[in-house]
């Protein structure tokens, strides 16, 4: 359970992360 959440919370981060880069792209 506790690796399963782990990698849960690694891929939102990684989701956001991403996000950010795209409306950074985008207002370039």
């Amino acid at each position: 359970v506790r690796l399963r959440k782990q990698d849960r919370q690694e891929r939102e981060e990684q989701e956001a992360v991403l996000e950010t880069y795209l409306i950074a792209l985008g207002e370039a």
